[in-house]
């Protein structure tokens, strides 16, 4: 299995401060099945600013860890990128790091709205033949309000994204609820851990899983895992017919 979103590399941002905890959060993901872990520290949130060379320096450094300790576990570079007006700029200087520095690039909404210009990059990213992928959806305020937003984003040609705490219950019941409802909506393309550390936000997976087999299909589930392989390889990911469902309900709304 491969994880497309992982806060692995060491004093990077709020992941884990010494490489010994990247190596232990490695071998935690190893025993979860996770073979490839794609590593997207922030970039560009207002807090972090992670530019190519010093996560490819990162990324050289807990490999070397890793393979000193026969761990059969590759880490590859990536960013998780805060949408801003500046990001086509920001690109345009070479600072920004594609996915496995393919062509997907991964995008984080901030927590409580979509930005207006949201829409047009997408359309601009997919203009230079980008492929983004929006990270957990399902946390933002908005898409919880109105999963119909989203839904809009998917049609420009973006990706979904589900974090596996999300649907363990980490976040919250909005944010599983809402997971669960994109992932039956044919909205999520992707499942990813989005791990941190080990003790509140690991890298877990199969429990994720097992629920979305129950709950959406394992055909769903088998489509969720083959698309992060083309994710890391460069190949096309997935894609079914969005159906919203006609009545978006909650009872916590």
């Amino acid at each position: 299995m491969i994880d497309t979103h992982s806060h692995i590399l060491p004093y990077m941002d709020d992941g884990p401060m010494t490489i010994q905890e990247a190596v232990q959060m490695a071998e935690a993901a190893w025993k979860e099945g996770i073979r490839s872990i794609i590593a997207t520290p922030h970039h560009a949130d207002g807090k972090h600013i992670n530019e190519r060379e010093k996560i490819c320096f990162a990324v050289a450094e807990i490999n070397n860890h890793l393979s000193r300790l026969n761990l059969d576990i590759q880490v590859v570079p990536g960013q998780e990128i805060r949408m801003n007006r500046d990001l086509l700029t920001d690109l345009k200087s070479g600072n920004l790091v594609m996915l496995n520095e393919g062509n997907y690039i991964l995008l984080e909404l901030p927590h409580d709205s979509i930005p207006s210009y949201t829409h047009e990059m997408i359309h601009e990213l997919r203009l230079l033949h980008l492929e983004p992928i929006i990270a957990h959806p399902e946390r933002n305020l908005e898409i919880i309000k109105s999963p119909a937003k989203f839904s809009e984003l998917i049609e420009l040609g973006a990706i979904g994204q589900v974090t596996t705490q999300s649907l363990s219950g980490h976040y919250g019941k909005k944010a599983k609820e809402t997971a669960l409802y994109l992932c039956k909506s044919n909205l999520i393309h992707l499942i990813a851990t989005d791990a941190h550390d080990l003790r509140y936000r690991p890298p877990f997976i199969q429990q994720a899983l097992h629920l979305i087999s129950g709950k959406v299909g394992p055909d769903f589930t088998k489509m969720l895992l083959q698309n992060a392989e083309f994710v890391l390889n460069h190949g096309p990911v997935i894609k079914r017919e969005p159906e919203l469902k006609r009545r978006w309900y909650l009872p916590f709304r």
